[in-house]
């Protein structure tokens, strides 16, 4: 019970967070800021089991994105369907995570950051590959590339954000080492 309350107050952080997004391709798909937070709270919280979490946070996504829709355009549309696909990309992605990198050294944030593109990557393919199935389009070299781009800068934004928070807390424990030996 303390796992599933653990992953589903994370999935609804991550849910928020998504709502903070930018739409790029056709079609519905979005970058947002809750693979972000999802990313970093899977880095962070050992304990946090990643699929669980994963499909708890494409689940709310989902719904807070079905939610919003109805509020801002009055009515369901198209709603329950146009957002589907996002479930899909937080399962892969945690999936993919979970194989790669889960209970493994984290410390190399060199070779997390090759996961995290590796993951975002697979992720991003599945939910836009699911968008075209559903939509009848078709999945274009321009798409790909796209996917690919994201995948890098989104990764790198993760990288920079952990690396960060990384430095600064052996910076607050130099500091507090030497404040101790003073």
């Amino acid at each position: 019970m303390k796992d599933f309350r653990r992953s589903l107050s994370a999935s609804l952080l991550v849910g928020f967070a998504s709502l903070i997004n930018l739409g790029l391709l056709s079609g519905g798909f979005r970058v947002s800021a809750g693979i972000i937070l999802f990313v970093a709270l899977l880095y962070y919280y050992d304990d946090l089991e990643p699929i669980p979490t994963g499909i708890l946070s494409g689940v709310i996504v989902y719904l807070l994105r079905v939610m919003v829709f109805f509020v801002s355009n009055q009515g369901f549309g198209d709603a329950f369907t146009a957002f589907l696909p996002e479930i899909l990309f937080y399962i892969s992605y945690a999936i993919v995570y979970h194989f790669a990198i889960y209970r493994r050294d984290k410390n190399n944030l060199n070779l997390f950051y090759f996961i995290m593109v590796i993951s975002d990557l697979g992720a991003n393919y599945a939910e836009v590959s699911l968008r075209s199935i559903m939509e009848s389009s078709l999945f274009t070299a321009n798409t790909a590339i796209t996917l690919i781009i994201v995948s890098v800068i989104r990764s790198a934004i993760i990288w920079l954000i952990l690396n960060g928070i990384v430095n600064f807390r052996g910076y607050l424990s130099k500091f507090e080492k030497n404040r101790i030996n003073d």
